[in-house]
């Protein structure tokens, strides 16, 4: 099995004529955020691409060339239907997370740790993708960015059509599973 380092260096030239072909399709990303997913997309494609599987439509195998392409494509098509659905991704500043750790609206969570982890190396930091891996949902992820953003529950409830009782719900389904996470993890 090759290492990422090569699947990358054999890759690059798809990965760059995606992001050529695709640049300004997926809003708030510019061409080093997409080529950032898309090696993404690579590393899991090399980890579940299986050459003995055939398609029971065709009765044929896809190339690895094929399968990654459609790894690809459905990828941006998932960024840029979430980026539609929830605006682009947020950019928070060193200070405002600095402002919500002191807040102690994280408290002890496995989040508060990873925040301050990057924090240390990295002056701004987009949480989103984080959030997605600790397995919150979208309607969860968009209480906690808006939290971090400095808004209100009402504030919130506005932003996504819902009540200011409903954000505070999702808030609190939101810790609850992030303690899970972290009793698991």
């Amino acid at each position: 099995m090759m290492s990422f380092e090569q699947l990358v260096t054999q890759w690059t030239p798809k990965i760059e004529k995606v992001v050529r072909q695709r640049e300004g399709y997926v809003t708030g990303f510019d061409a080093d955020d997409l080529r950032q997913e898309l090696r993404v997309v690579l590393w899991r494609c090399s980890k579940k691409y299986d050459a003995d599987r055939v398609s029971p439509r065709t009765g044929k195998s896809a190339s690895f060339h094929t399968y990654l392409h459609q790894a690809f494509m459905n990828r941006l098509v998932n960024l840029r239907g979430r980026a539609q659905r929830h605006g682009a991704p947020v950019t928070i500043s060193l200070e405002r997370i600095t402002a919500v750790l002191e807040q102690g609206l994280l408290q002890g969570s496995r989040l508060e740790r990873l925040i301050l982890e990057a924090v240390a190396v990295m002056p701004v930091v987009s949480l989103q993708a984080e959030l997605e891996v600790m397995g919150l949902s979208e309607e969860m992820i968009a209480v906690v960015m808006g939290k971090i953003e400095g808004l209100t529950y009402a504030e919130i409830g506005q932003r996504h059509g819902c009540g200011v009782d409903r954000a505070k719900e999702v808030m609190g389904q939101t810790r609850r599973q992030l303690k899970m996470v972290e009793v698991e993890g």
